[in-house]
């Protein structure tokens, strides 16, 4: 197993259920915290526990050395062991997108790209009056929210999404909400930093912002290391299926895997666990395939918002119309459908995180359709809920075409 995170320890339980002897390669060895924790390190949570390999199998051998090269059977070390394997496990996940700004190396500017830097800014937040956080969507929204609850004034500006961007009406809702807890949304982004050693202000779309903190929320992409398995178009190991990659005896899985499924490809890092498994598995003689369905999800002012797409999106998206509903207090969903069939290719939820299901994959883990939507077919349930009206929508909606 190459790397320690989430995928390479899940991946590494799995293979060793199989009957497998397991070696880990990690230099990091639990010295950071989970990536999904590092917002509750600005300190409205119950705080961030240290990653720990404690979770890999008690018979692993881990070695606290960086991988320099895969070959078939074989992983070269940066102390310069050659570690031979029947089977490779390739989960080296993410790193971040290096963040340009004019004069942003002063006191005051965050470059959130570790735990450390979200630790920091957490200790220093409630000295603050104003902030600006910047960056990647649903990360920057999370920033965003912890922040308003100690800070007086906080602006955001979202310059991207790492996958798929909410619906309009569902981004609407988002808004509302951020805007009632105080947060203001900027047109431009930041285009420079101001102040004579430490940050005094920002400028934005030919305006000059007083602001005492900038947090700058990078996007992630995948971290590979040299050999033979291939890359994809995305940068990561490109896996088939079964998370097998180009290589001989080589699997990836998480950040660093790139899914090749009929016209789509995309990386499997909100599918770390659920990949890892997959990889382990075979790793260790079992055939097992992922599921021709993605889905993600993730929180933020107390709502979750949750999507599934299935495998064949890309494939049928010409000829594709979406229904929406949005519901009171602060609740949407969007289903995108086949015009031609009904079938439903994409379903998206924002409900309140308490009362809202995980994922709403349950609804597409069969070929749904609007009908089988609307009258409670599939999803567990024939109450009456925001999927259900919208599909309920969407049928009216189809039947015109």
């Amino acid at each position: 197993m190459v790397g320690g995170g989430t995928a390479g320890s899940e991946a590494a339980r799995e293979a060793a259920r199989g009957g497998c002897e397991v070696t880990l390669i990690d230099p990091q060895a639990g010295q950071e915290p989970s990536f999904r924790s590092w917002p509750d390190l600005l300190g409205t949570g119950s705080g961030a526990q240290p990653r720990s390999l404690a979770s890999a199998p008690p018979s692993s051998d881990i070695l606290l050395c960086r991988a320099t090269f895969i070959a078939p059977g074989k992983v070269m070390t940066s102390d310069g062991l050659c570690v031979e394997a029947d089977n490779i496990v390739l989960a080296t996940g993410s790193r971040f997108e290096r963040t340009l700004l004019a004069s942003q190396q002063r006191d005051g500017v965050f470059v959130l790209d570790g735990a450390s830097r979200y630790a920091e800014l957490g200790w220093i937040m409630g000295g603050l009056d104003g902030v600006i956080v910047q960056g990647e969507g649903s990360r920057a929204l999370q920033v965003a929210e912890r922040l308003a609850k100690k800070v007086a004034h906080v602006s955001l500006f979202i310059d991207g999404w790492q996958h798929p961007p909410p619906s309009p009406p569902v981004w609407k809702v988002v808004q509302n909400v951020a805007s009632r807890a105080g947060i203001s949304f900027l047109k431009c982004p930041a285009a420079k930093v101001l102040g004579a050693g430490v940050l005094e202000a920002v400028v934005s779309g030919g305006r000059v912002l007083p602001c005492e903190a900038l947090a700058l929320v990078p996007r992630r992409e995948p971290r590979t290391v040299q050999g033979t398995p291939s890359l994809g178009s995305a940068g990561g190991f490109l896996v088939d299926s079964t998370l097998r990659t180009s290589a001989p005896s080589t699997f990836a899985a998480g950040g660093c895997a790139e899914l090749s499924q009929g016209c789509n490809r995309f990386i499997l890092d909100l599918e770390a666990s659920t990949s890892a498994r997959i990889a382990g598995a075979n790793a260790s003689g079992r055939c097992f395939a992922r599921r021709p369905m993605r889905a993600w999800g993730t929180t933020f002012f107390g709502l979750r918002w949750s999507c599934s797409e299935s495998g064949s999106y890309a494939d049928i998206s010409a000829a594709t119309s979406s229904v929406s509903t949005e519901a009171a207090p602060d609740s949407a969903c969007t289903i995108v459908y086949d015009k031609r069939s009904g079938r439903v290719v994409s379903l998206e939820t924002l409900e309140e995180a308490d009362a809202a299901p995980p994922l709403p994959q349950s609804y597409l883990s069969y070929p749904a359709t609007l009908r089988a939507l609307a009258y409670g077919e599939v999803g567990g349930s024939s109450d009456i809920s925001l999927v259900s009206d919208t599909a309920r929508a969407g049928l009216e909606q189809w039947s015109r075409y």
